[in-house]
């Protein structure tokens, strides 16, 4: 049925218990058993597979997306416990999965047309014992259709909709940052993903040809998708929490949180922007260095599943890390810049 072993990866401390199904036709992918690697209690999921957990009696499936027209379980009937029928897979995907420390039975599950193989873990290193379990596939009506989609065009409809309302509100009453550090973001994203494709080509040990894709498709999300979507974020958390108003220059506090706090949406203290700008944008830089870890590391993931993921993750933070390390550098001259015009204009 399958050869179970312990592979040591050079870059990872920690052994990985796999199970190499052949059985279920999974082009090479390899499914890890969670019934060896009890101590450490993780496992991978590479290609094609399942890893359920019963409750009740139903299975509970991790690391899959659901089709839609499905049933929660097709298993029901049947003598052999198996996992939710209509479930869809991407291949080459990796993901770890961090299991109890209590006992539970977990199924490891291969799609085979319409067959399903499953194995019960029972706690023994021969526990590779596939029973089969057909499932007819339920049909798809675009009701369900419309009802699963729906949520995703919800929240980008509300994300417009209170950008637009941020941007009619304000439109004589505020400096929205975005349109200022977008621009100059989006011509610095080919050096940044030159110095991020070298970063991950020396943490993977690879040539930079190799992981230019990677760099390139995740800087380009992250630019136009992550810090946008991070800066309505900001935008309104000013103006629920009240920064929405002025509050005046007189202190350093105050100051201080007209371009921190109020980074988002400036207000227009006019004789002060020279310098209010540049500090503002140097403050956002680290929400959109949080975004930009986040949704580089998703994507970058995906397209380089042969790393193991905590060599990934290190990758990402590491390149965002020294690429905006260099953004915070040129932006703090630019603010020193204009402090020095401005009192000496002043």
């Amino acid at each position: 049925m399958g050869r179970i072993g312990v592979v040591a990866r050079p870059d990872r401390r920690r052994p990985i218990v796999r199970v190499n199904n052949s059985l279920a036709e999974t082009s090479g992918g390899y499914l890890a058993s969670p019934v060896v690697n009890t101590i450490r209690r993780r496992l991978v999921l590479d290609g094609p597979g399942c890893i359920a957990r019963p409750h009740g009696s139903i299975l509970h499936c991790l690391g899959v997306h659901r089709a839609s027209g499905c049933s929660p379980n097709c298993g029901r009937q049947s003598p052999v416990i198996g996992p939710p029928r209509c479930l869809t897979f991407k291949p080459s995907y990796l993901r770890h999965f961090v299991f109890p420390k209590r006992r539970l039975a977990y199924f490891i599950a291969f799609p085979r047309g319409s067959t399903w193989l499953t194995s019960p873990s029972t706690g023994r290193q021969n526990a590779a014992h596939f029973g089969s379990l057909r499932c007819a596939p339920a049909p798809v009506t675009s009701n369900v259709s419309h009802m699963q989609t729906r949520p995703v065009r919800y929240y980008i409809a509300a994300a417009a909709s209170a950008l637009l309302f941020a941007r009619a509100a304000r439109a004589d009453a505020g400096v929205p940052l975005l349109f200022l550090t977008l621009p100059g973001m989006v011509l610095a994203l080919l050096p940044v993903i030159a110095i991020e494709a070298i970063v991950l080509a020396r943490t993977f040990r690879s040539n930079v040809l190799s992981v230019l894709k990677a760099s390139a498709l995740a800087n380009i999300a992250s630019t136009l998708l992550g810090i946008p979507i991070t800066w309505v974020v900001l935008v309104l958390l000013q103006d629920l929490t009240g920064g929405g108003r002025s509050y005046g220059l007189t202190t350093p506090l105050q100051k201080l949180l007209a371009v921190t706090w109020q980074a988002p949406w400036l207000i227009p203290y006019e004789g002060d922007l020279y310098w209010m700008v540049p500090a503002a944008s140097l403050a956002l830089m680290v929400p959109f260095f949080i975004a930009s870890v986040y949704i580089e590391l998703a994507v970058v993931l995906r397209i380089v599943a042969d790393n193991p993921p905590l060599l990934v993750r290190r990758a990402v933070l590491r390149s965002n890390l020294l690429t905006y390390a260099i953004l915070c550098f040129l932006n703090a001259g630019w603010l020193i810049s204009s402090l020095s015009r401005g009192a000496a204009h002043g």
